[in-house]
């Protein structure tokens, strides 16, 4: 067990990434330039700004490394493992920020084709609203910071769209099962009447995380940094039983990739 890290990207990723928010920071200085000295087309060039400038940002926040996956945490005032599911909050923002100035730019668009076409800017105005609903949304679901939290009696799933609490003595089963026509999930079955098992629904516009068909936490593979290691972990854990475990998370945050 040790302290985990992500690989550098900075000698991979910087030149490009620097370049393009170069770029875009240009076009969005040029057109903020251009809406402030020319009032023709000052709609058009405050939507291009806002759009370039939000593009812009999420490039450099992309250069900047993120945390491991793993951090330390507690659950029920014992320490506990927590592991990020999906990407870490400043990306998830830099996306909001993209749809807001799409959602903008796009409510902009409206107001000048009003002048025009009513039922063009109703159209236009609909998908506006229906960007920023999307951008809210994601906010929300980024503010939630879904995570797995493992700890030494009791795992915790803090999802986007479900909270699920599960006590490893309960815990049956830790495999991979499809969930849905094309979709798998890491599965941490529970007991059958499993007192310990409580699940809550969180309200989401987005199909995110549900309610489990069967008794247990599901885990979306698209959420996992690294899913087969996982697996091993948890087996391992449970296994093991609670003195493994309170010498497991003793120790530190695992390094999963190398198990």
């Amino acid at each position: 067990m040790t302290p985990s890290s992500d690989p550098p990207r900075w000698h991979r990723s910087t030149p490009v990434g620097l370049f393009t928010a170069a770029i875009t920071a240009l076009v969005c200085a040029a057109t903020t330039w251009s809406a402030v000295t020319q009032p023709e087309g000052r709609a058009g060039s405050v939507a291009v700004a806002l759009f370039t400038g939000a593009v812009s940002l999420m490039m450099l926040v992309s250069l900047v490394r993120e945390p491991g996956v793993w951090s330390t945490a507690e659950l029920d005032g014992r320490p506990a493992w927590r592991l990020r599911l999906g990407p870490g909050r400043p990306a998830t923002l830099t996306v909001v920020a993209v749809l807001t100035a799409t959602g903008l730019a796009l409510a902009l668009g409206a107001v000048a084709v009003g002048g025009d076409s009513l039922v063009g800017a109703v159209v236009v105005g609909l998908i506006a609203a229906a960007v920023l609903l999307l951008a809210g949304e994601l906010g929300r679901v980024s503010a939630r910071r879904p995570a797995l939290l493992v700890g030494v009696d009791q795992l915790r799933h803090e999802g986007a769209g479900v909270l699920v609490d599960l006590d490893w003595d309960d815990v049956t089963t830790v495999e991979w099962a499809h969930v849905g026509t094309r979709r798998a999930a890491l599965r941490i079955g529970a007991a059958s009447g499993a007192a310990t098992h409580h699940v809550r629904s969180r309200s989401s516009l987005l199909p995110l995380d549900h309610v489990p068909h069967e008794p247990g936490i599901e885990l979306r593979t698209g959420l996992l940094a690294d899913g087969p290691a996982l697996v091993r972990l948890l087996r391992e854990l449970q296994v093991g039983g609670r003195d493994t475990r309170e010498s497991l998370i003793a120790r530190g945050t695992p390094e999963v990739s190398s198990r």
